[in-house]
């Protein structure tokens, strides 16, 4: 993908193309308190899922 006015490739700050996802990991039973837990990344953000 480029940019129409300059013809330079766009790249995000971290590398990725504009169209590309930051990886994804799902690790279940993350937490021992909570059966069914799991923690969700994308990239660097972290997100825990406690079980409903």
């Amino acid at each position: 993908m480029t940019s129409e006015a300059t013809a330079v490739p766009i790249v995000r700050a971290d590398g990725r193309a504009p169209d590309q996802l930051r990886p994804i990991s799902i690790t279940r039973g993350w937490s021992n308190q909570a059966e069914g837990s799991a923690l969700i990344e994308f990239g660097n953000t972290r997100s825990c899922a406690p079980p409903p």
